[in-house]
């Protein structure tokens, strides 16, 4: 026969049981995300954070995770596609769950110039 559970016991598996709950929770938010239009409602909740940017290193602090970035002629973006790219300038596509795309464009010292919210 075992011995009584003690409180300590009991509180420590409870919360073992809640950390692996709230885990859970966030990796099924995570493939919903990939999986869904919830990334949408991501990508507006982030959206004044990332058009507040001044650089690109700033920018991409503030994305977080969950994206990709890519070089693209502006005929390539959704919504920047009549952007007339200057000397010294070059357009980034992030792409932010592998399927919203933010496409912005950069100067030479790196300073965001224009942002399209191309995901809406």
């Amino acid at each position: 026969m075992s011995a009584p559970a003690t409180k300590t016991g009991r509180w420590k598996r409870f919360i073992a049981i809640g950390v692996c709950a709230g885990v859970l929770l966030v990796g099924v938010a995570i493939a919903l995300c990939y999986a869904t239009r919830l990334s949408y409602i991501y990508c507006l909740s982030r959206e004044k954070s990332w058009l507040a940017a001044k650089t690109e290193a700033e920018l991409d602090g503030r994305m977080w995770a969950f994206y990709t970035k890519r070089a693209i002629a502006p005929s390539d973006s959704m919504w920047g596609k009549r952007y007339a790219l200057k000397p010294d300038e070059r357009m980034i596509q992030y792409l932010i769950f592998a399927k919203e795309p933010l496409d912005v464009v950069f100067d030479r010292e790196s300073r965001v110039v224009a942002a399209f919210t191309s995901y809406e």
